[in-house]
């Protein structure tokens, strides 16, 4: 096929001596056509879905243009002109008609368009989400900031923080955590007080503080701010462990143990609670009150002398090193590991 193919080519082109330059290039013209042409059917006589064949037949066309275009420049040279036409031969053109797009150049399918179309969705909502952690680390971290106001005001007096786990039970585990840190002066104390499970000594707590509040109804009744019957709310106190306790649960402790309650908080001057006048203060106990230390809502901690401290472990805290752990024994390993695990949710 390629022999045949160039003898008419060359058949064509004889007898042309004396030829101008125009008339050169006009020949050279027609002769690209001519080929392009007899491409275009060599093409034609193979199957589309013989690749192979195809692939043949393009191989022998790519030759011819190639023969062809020697001879045209010979043919150029021997008139004298060096430069070859900057013009594409028509068979370059038939060849580039037939050759599939490269996939850069097709068209996108609509299912690639969808999925083009969600890959941007996504990076643009991840590039906000950057956005929105940028700026939320850099406005003012509310509980860092509470954390340091508060080491500012105990660090003079020698006190620091000793971590509770913030399971609702945190202000009976607070008081408990006192009274037997301080076992000295609560000798006069039901000793289920004084035992280092923080979950009994709570509990006894609990009680004490419902009996208290019962029997003294008229002191407490009228400052529960909901429609639940005073009794029912006694009643929740003593039997449920995560009811959280507050101010009038402080005022039943500072009665029924004949302390003097003082809770430090960041934002607010010494809130103290003592007993009625009549009755002598025999304990001290030291409480801390966080607004934003934890998302469930507020917080009390117990507050210990800096020298109670100085054996115990330290919990790297965004509050620096002022939670300390308790080292009271084995029994208080639970309370320290579950401090331990809700403090783990702060970063430095």
């Amino acid at each position: 096929m390629m022999a045949e193919l160039g003898e008419d080519v060359d058949a064509d082109v004889r007898g042309h001596d004396g030829e101008t330059l125009n008339e050169l290039e006009a020949r050279h013209a027609e002769e690209g056509e001519q080929l392009a042409r007899r491409a275009e059917m060599m093409r034609a006589r193979v199957p589309k879905k013989d690749r192979v064949g195809r692939a043949r037949v393009q191989e022998e066309v790519d030759e011819l243009m190639r023969s062809l275009r020697l001879r045209h420049a010979d043919e150029r040279k021997q008139l004298g002109v060096e430069a070859a036409p900057a013009t594409v031969l028509p068979a370059d053109a038939a060849r580039t008609e037939q050759t599939p797009l490269s996939p850069q150049s097709r068209e996108p399918s609509k299912a690639q368009k969808r999925k083009l179309k969600k890959k941007a969705q996504q990076e643009e909502m991840e590039r906000r989400l950057e956005e929105d952690k940028a700026a939320a680390r850099a406005l003012p971290n509310e509980k860092q900031a509470e954390a340091d106001t508060l080491c500012k005001k105990l660090e003079p007096l020698g006190l620091t923080l000793h971590a509770i786990p913030p399971d609702g039970n945190c202000l009976f585990a607070s008081v408990a955590d006192q009274l037997v840190r301080n076992a000295s002066s609560s000798s006069d104390l039901d000793p289920a007080l004084l035992n280092a499970n923080s979950s009994a000594a709570s509990a006894a707590l609990r009680r004490i503080v419902a009996d208290h509040m019962l029997a003294h109804q008229d002191d407490f009744a009228p400052f529960l701010d909901t429609d639940v019957p005073f009794q029912t709310c006694c009643e929740q106190i003593r039997d449920e462990p995560n009811c959280w306790g507050g101010q009038l649960e402080i005022k039943a402790l500072a009665e029924a143990l004949a302390a003097r309650i003082e809770v430090f908080a960041a934002d607010l001057p010494l809130v103290v609670s003592e007993p009625p006048q009549d009755t002598p203060v025999k304990r001290t106990i030291r409480l801390s009150y966080h607004r934003k230390m934890y998302g469930l809502g507020e917080h009390y901690n117990s507050v210990v002398p800096e020298s109670a401290s100085a054996s115990n472990k330290v919990i790297a805290s965004p509050v620096r090193d002022c939670f300390t752990l308790g080292s009271d024994g084995a029994a208080h390993v639970a309370d320290r590991k579950a401090a331990l695990v809700s403090m783990s949710r702060f970063t430095l």
